[in-house]
């Protein structure tokens, strides 16, 4: 095995996620910004959020990127499906940021829900990882669902404290 057995891996998949987000960031509503992000988050939702995120960002590299099965398929289309819906709700929040969209549930959610699409679909397409070690691809979708979970919960705590 070559290195590009290695270089092409699930994390390709969540590089359109993460430049969309340093683009767009900037300008969108001041939930998304860094000290307000933060402020008055429990260090019990704080702690599992960043080390969720760090798991689910970092264990698609070792997810190679292929897809013939039937259920890897599966996986594209629901992250196809995530990221468009992921990279349209993103436009409210760019060019409305006071707008009700971004301001109410409704925006966040589309936002949590289309990203945990894309998460599942790269979980269904990662069916196992590069190196020998045992592993089931339910272990990256739980723990994206718990990351989208704890992520929401961050937004209502956000909203409930502003």
């Amino acid at each position: 095995m070559g290195i590009k057995y290695y270089l092409k891996n699930c994390f390709l998949l969540l590089i359109p996620v993460v430049i969309w987000n340093i683009l767009f960031r900037p300008y969108s509503p001041e939930i998304f910004h860094g000290d307000a992000y933060w402020n008055n988050i429990p260090l019990f939702i704080k702690w599992p959020e960043n080390i969720l995120m760090i798991f689910v960002l970092i264990l698609p590299m070792f997810m190679p990127l292929k897809v013939k099965k039937r259920s890897q398929k599966t996986g594209l289309i629901l992250y196809l499906a995530g990221l468009s819906v992921y990279l349209l709700a993103w436009r409210p929040l760019v060019l409305y940021p006071e707008g009700s969209w971004c301001n109410k549930p409704a925006g966040f959610f589309t936002l949590a829900i289309s990203l945990l699409f894309i998460l599942t679909g790269i979980g269904l397409i990662g069916d196992r990882l590069s190196f020998k070690i045992r592993y089931n691809r339910m272990i990256y979708i739980l723990l994206s669902c718990l990351y989208v979970l704890i992520h929401i919960s961050h937004y209502f705590i956000f909203n409930s404290s502003n």
